[in-house]
């Protein structure tokens, strides 16, 4: 049996060494390559990153509590926008109480009580002159003034607290008059304030006089 055995030409067997060596070189390089840019990103001395920073929603929860942004402005519980109740009371709309005493009311004077005066108002117009005075009736105790202009001015007079009538035996007692008789005699008083009462000594006739001059509507 023949064996042929094939010899390798010396340039085949170099060419394959030298491709062997360059496909070493290109892996060697490669892994220098990389191993240095591992050791520039250790020792800080890599490029910035050009990619967006990851970004956090404070609103998904893990479990546990929500973080937030620490440059999130806080706010501060303390501050209050609602202003604080006052202190200070209203006004009161309540006038205070007056320390005043209130007037008192003095009656009026009483200056002269007259007896003996001769008078007689039959008709309720006629006047009476007594000493340099002229009285005139406005209206008999009890019964309104005939004329009715003069209700008011009759009204004020008999309403006035005045010191009272005096009153004596000149009816009743030691002067009683006999019957009929002492309708046009009695008794004068006459006030501070222009204001007389002539009372017959029988009782029958008593009426209120001022010194004002007053024009009667009515003839008797």
């Amino acid at each position: 049996m023949t064996s042929t055995s094939r010899r390798r030409s010396p340039d085949s067997h170099r060419a394959r060494t030298a491709l062997a060596g360059g496909v070493l070189l290109v892996v060697l390089v490669a892994a220098g390559a990389g191993c240095g840019a591992a050791a520039e990103e250790a020792a800080g001395t890599a490029p910035p990153s050009t990619d967006p920073p990851a970004t956090t929603d404070a609103t998904v929860t893990t479990g546990g509590p929500p973080t937030s942004d620490p440059a999130a402005p806080t706010t501060d519980p303390s501050a209050s926008t609602v202003p604080p109740a006052s202190t200070v009371p209203p006004a009161s709309t309540v006038p205070p109480a007056s320390t005043v005493p209130p007037a008192i009311v003095e009656p009026v004077p009483l200056l002269r009580v007259v007896e003996d005066v001769a008078f007689y108002p039959a008709c309720g117009n006629e006047t009476l002159d007594h000493d340099g005075t002229t009285w005139y009736p406005i209206a008999q105790e009890g019964y309104d003034p005939v004329d009715p202009r003069l209700r008011n001015r009759a009204d004020e007079v008999r309403s006035a607290m005045r010191e009272p009538f005096p009153e004596s035996d000149t009816y009743g007692f030691a002067r009683v008059a006999p019957p009929g008789p002492g309708d046009d005699v009695g008794t004068l008083a006459i006030w501070s304030d222009g204001v007389a009462r002539w009372r017959s000594d029988s009782g029958d006739l008593d009426v209120w006089m001022v010194d004002d001059e007053i024009r009667y509507s009515w003839v008797c």
